[in-house]
């Protein structure tokens, strides 16, 4: 009787630590599960914020125009000073033009001599002497270097 007593005692020892075993492994089971969940839910409202704002961006802006329909009312001494500061600036549009226009020439005038002066400049003087930039310019395209540049590109 005694080792039966001694045989139950020991079974229910056993049954004892496979409870708290199992019970510490459901406490953890738990845990990870509520840490799933959590991720689970942060995961889900950052994927729900993220689709709004791409439908806020693929969203067509419907706005009406905002043009003005305003007339202005003037003074006529300031209409006269106005149309004369119009005349003004249309005078210096067409100045401004033509100093482009002749800048042009005097560019592709120089760039033709600079190109003449590559098939037929004859250098007599040491290249150091060359301080102006379209004999820079020659000289490098004759030695086949780059042309663009600064003078001090060129010298270098």
């Amino acid at each position: 009787m005694n080792s039966d007593r001694e045989d139950l005692w020991r079974s229910v020892q056993f049954l004892y630590g496979q409870n708290k075993t199992l019970f510490e492994l459901y406490l953890t089971q738990s845990a990870q599960l509520a840490a799933a969940e959590a991720h689970c839910t942060l995961a889900k409202n950052q994927i729900s914020m993220l689709n709004e704002q791409l439908a806020n961006k693929t969203q067509k802006k419907h706005q009406k125009s905002k043009k003005l329909n305003a007339r202005f009312i003037m003074h006529p001494e300031l209409k006269e000073a106005f149309e004369a500061e119009e005349i003004e600036r249309a005078e210096k549009e067409k100045a401004d033009a033509e100093k482009a226009v002749q800048k042009t020439v005097e560019n592709d005038a120089q760039l033709s001599h600079i190109e003449e002066d590559i098939k037929a400049k004859v250098f007599g003087s040491s290249l150091a002497s060359y301080k102006r930039k379209d004999n820079l310019i020659t000289i490098a395209s004759a030695l086949s270097l780059p042309r663009d540049g600064t003078v001090v590109d060129l010298t270098a």
